[in-house]
C-alpha cells in the first residue's frame, strides 16, 4: 500500500500513525497482504514496498500536504518481510498458496527478473524502489515472456 499526502490529510497524522502498523501486524502473526490494486493510490507495487521498508508519505506533487513526512517508522518492516507480503502473502489469503506466491516446482511463474546486483541493495537504498520500471529486465506470467527490456539478452 502506497500511502499518498491525501490520506495524512483525511486521516490527520495520529491515524495515519495507525494505518497499516505493519511491524505490529507481523509480530503478533497476523497475515497482511501488501496489494497495489488500490483506487486511490498508485497501482505500481514498487510504492508499496516502498512505504512498507520506509514509512515515508508519497505525493504526486512534491509541495502536497505531508509529502515526505514519515508516518509512525517504528512500524517500518524490512526487505524480506516486505516481499512475502507483497508476493506470498496474497495467495495465502485467497487460499491460492499451493500452487503460486512462491518460486518453486509446480507454481506458476509470474515474475520478474531485475537489474540489481543485490536485491539487498533495495534495503540500503529504498529510493531505488521508486525507480524500479529502469530495472526491469524480464516478465513472466505463468512461465512466459510477456515483457522482455530490449538489449537484455532474454
Amino acid at each position: 500500500m502506497a500511502a499518498g499526502a491525501s490520506f495524512v490529510e483525511n486521516l490527520g497524522p495520529e491515524r495515519m500513525a495507525r494505518l497499516m502498523p505493519m511491524r505490529s501486524y507481523l509480530e503478533h502473526g497476523v497475515m497482511c497482504p501488501n496489494g497495489s490494486d488500490y483506487g486511490v493510490a498508485s497501482h505500481n507495487p514498487w510504492y508499496g514496498i516502498y512505504f512498507m521498508l520506509t514509512r515515508e508519505v508519497q505525493a504526486r506533487e512534491p509541495k502536497s500536504y505531508g509529502a515526505g513526512k514519515d508516518s509512525f517508522p517504528d512500524e517500518s518492516v524490512g526487505l524480506s518481510e516486505a516481499l512475502i507480503s507483497s508476493c506470498a502473502m496474497g495467495p495465502y489469503s485467497a487460499f491460492a498458496e499451493s500452487w503460486k506466491g512462491s518460486i518453486k516446482p509446480g507454481h506458476v511463474a509470474d515474475l520478474v527478473i531485475l537489474d540489481l546486483g543485490d536485491i539487498f541493495d533495495l534495503e540500503k537504498n529504498p529510493k531505488m524502489l521508486l525507480t524500479m520500471g529502469d530495472k526491469i529486465l524480464v516478465t513472466l506470467v505463468d512461465g512466459e515472456v510477456r515483457y522482455s527490456r530490449p538489449g537484455s539478452g532474454f
